[in-house]
C-alpha cells in the first residue's frame, strides 16, 4: 500500500479506495480490489495538504473524516493571522459632547464625528 508508511486510515464509502495521511501531511488515497483469489491496490496518489490539527503524530483523535459521497471533513490548522490591535479604554468618562440628546424619538451621541442610535 504504502512504502512510506502513514496514520488514520479511512474507508471510502464504496469501500473501493482507501484514505491516510502520509508523513508529510500529504492526503492520499489508493484504489483496491479483492476478491478470493487476490488483493491488488495501486500506488497511493496525493489529494491534498491535509494541515490536520495536531500534526501527523496525534492519534489520539480521528481528524478527518470521509463522506458517502466523497468530500473530507478535516480538522485543520487555523491559519496564522495577523489581527489588528484593538485600544480599550477603561473608566472612560463621557464628555458632554458625547452624551446621548433626544431628537424626534431616537436617543443619538456624537462622538468625534460619528453618530450613535439607541
Amino acid at each position: 500500500m504504502s512504502t512510506n508508511g502513514g496514520i488514520e486510515p479511512r474507508w471510502g464509502a464504496d469501500v473501493k479506495e482507501l484514505y491516510f495521511i502520509a508523513p508529510d501531511g500529504k492526503l492520499m488515497a489508493a484504489s483496491i480490489s479483492a476478491s478470493s483469489a487476490n488483493f491488488e491496490t495501486t500506488t497511493p496518489v496525493p489529494l491534498f495538504p491535509a494541515r490536520v490539527a495536531g500534526g501527523v503524530t496525534n492519534l489520539f483523535r480521528p481528524q478527518y473524516a470521509v463522506s458517502r459521497d466523497g468530500r473530507f471533513l478535516i480538522n485543520q490548522l487555523a491559519e496564522e493571522s495577523t489581527a489588528t490591535p484593538i485600544t480599550l479604554i477603561l473608566n472612560w468618562k463621557p464628555t458632554p459632547q458625547s452624551r446621548p440628546v433626544k431628537r424626534n424619538g431616537h436617543k443619538k451621541a456624537q462622538n468625534h464625528g460619528h453618530q450613535f442610535c439607541a
